[in-house]
């Protein structure tokens, strides 16, 4: 936890001491609910909040001093630093405090993967090391800085999802919290309607890579088209990851069980069989990533599975629940992109069931490509041909479109205008042993369709 006095403070954000009350600050925070005593509170602003209007309640909270941009209307309490902006304040901090940590930290990023990948490379350190990492989505301008601001000289390594809806950001990202390795999961066609292409979306991923230093390394996967350009712009070490012979970090003879997959792992040397507590091809792929950095930080391939043993993934993501009369429900709420739910209808094709049922909403940012890319997903629901496709959002009328053209049965189509008219629908339908997969974006709330069909006090198994 970062401790600092006034006058470092204000130096560091390049503020002005407003009142000094000749305290020393232990620790940061943006909101006031969270205070603890001897914290510095800085008063943020958003489009729908400004973090000006609580520094009332973080004094009474315990908080010793504030960092805000207006001096009216601020408490005649505390400490107080006056800067042109608290949000570039608060990351001027993050990186001061980085530097002051000669430890390695690796930095995430991805069209899709990058949290579970994430996930797993802190789950395996942890068998070997004292890891600190970003909790939930912390990937952002304000979660970066606030993970960097609670890193101790007591950890050994850190590990940062990094994520960006637009070229610069992750650059910008890395230049607070200097990443020493990085993985770059995937490039997909996430943020199209936002970047425009899928050059400038390599591009966007690519500055994680570019801004390592060449005694670092950078995990790609090596069957995604855009990696051999990634590598063309790193001065880093670039392994490659995968199934195929070009891949250093190499996986082979995957088996797929109920509750988990099997698959063999060749790495830099290591050579044995990993159990791996999730569903799907694509979590082998992050799993590879994971296993990567690990082995190349210089810890012990023989813990590797006891690191596996203990993961735990970030909630709504292939959450196995069960739902009304014993039905399955597989819960990928979290977020959706033509790849991903493409990967999660392959975990649907690998779960035993008595019938498999595909619910599918909107996928967004994805601008002039939106149409096609719905599509291409019916195109995936009709090759795995569940016994029953829902629909729900305008966008995803075009997965049902696309599964009837590539050849699926119209009457085992069922597009839901609402989510409670597609609730309904699944009520009357789904049965003992059915098997019900359920994704979309973050804005269609998707999560609500597994609340409807799940039993009162139901809980995760």
């Amino acid at each position: 936890m970062v401790s600092i006095t006034v006058s470092e403070l204000a130096a560091v954000c390049g503020g002005v001491v407003v009142r000094d009350k000749g305290e020393n600050f232990s620790g940061v925070s943006i909101d006031s609910r969270t205070v603890k005593p001897g914290n510095i509170f800085f008063a943020l602003k958003g489009e729908n909040f400004d973090g000006h209007d609580f520094i009332g309640n973080a004094f009474k909270a315990g908080a010793a001093g504030a960092v805000v941009e207006k001096r009216t209307g601020v408490p005649e309490e505390g400490t107080v630093i006056l800067v042109e902006n608290t949000l570039a304040a608060l990351q001027k901090l993050a990186a001061w405090w980085r530097n002051k940590l000669a430890i390695p930290l690796v930095g995430i990023t991805g069209s899709s993967g990058k949290t579970t990948t994430k996930d797993i490379l802190a789950s395996l350190l942890y068998a070997a090391a004292n890891v600190h990492f970003n909790s939930g989505n912390q990937n952002n301008e304000i979660g970066v800085p606030l993970t960097l601001l609670s890193l101790s000289h007591e950890h050994d390594v850190c590990v940062l999802e990094m994520g960006m809806r637009g070229l610069g950001e992750i650059a910008e990202l890395c230049s607070i919290a200097r990443p020493t390795a990085g993985i770059i999961t995937n490039v997909g066609s996430t943020h199209f309607e936002r970047l425009g292409s899928m050059d400038n979306i390599a591009l966007a991923k690519g500055e994680l890579a570019e801004s390592l230093p060449k005694e670092g390394f950078i995990l790609l996967n090596g069957e995604n088209e855009w990696s051999p350009f990634i590598k063309s712009r790193t001065q880093a070490r670039s392994v490659f990851f995968g199934f195929g012979d070009n891949a250093e970090v190499r996986a082979g003879k995957v088996e797929f069980f109920p509750e988990h997959t099997e698959f063999s792992l060749e790495a830099f040397g290591f050579s044995g069989r990993l159990r791996l507590p999730l569903w799907g091809k694509h979590n082998v792929y992050n799993c590879l990533a994971a296993a990567g950095a690990y082995l190349l930080l210089g810890f012990p391939g023989e813990k590797l599975q006891q690191g596996l043993d203990k993961l735990t993934v970030t909630g709504m993501r292939l959450e196995k629940t069960t739902g009304i009369r014993g039905a399955t429900i597989i819960n990928d709420t979290y977020n959706a992109n033509p790849d991903s739910v493409i990967s999660s209808l392959g975990v649907l094709r690998q779960i035993e069931g008595k019938r498999r049922v595909a619910v599918l909403g909107d996928m967004f940012e994805l601008g002039p490509i939106a149409e096609a890319e719905h599509r291409r997903v019916g195109e995936s629901v009709c090759r795995l041909n569940p016994d029953l496709l829902v629909t729900v959002g305008e966008l995803a009328r075009y997965i049902g479109e696309g599964a009837v053209a590539c050849g699926m049965d119209e009457s085992r189509v069922f597009h839901g205008a609402t989510i409670q008219e597609a609730v309904e629908m699944l009520k009357k339908y789904i049965d003992m042993g059915d098997v019900v997969l359920v994704k979309g974006s973050r804005g269609m709330r998707m999560e609500r369709i597994v609340s409807g069909l799940q039993l009162e006090g139901d809980h995760h198994v």
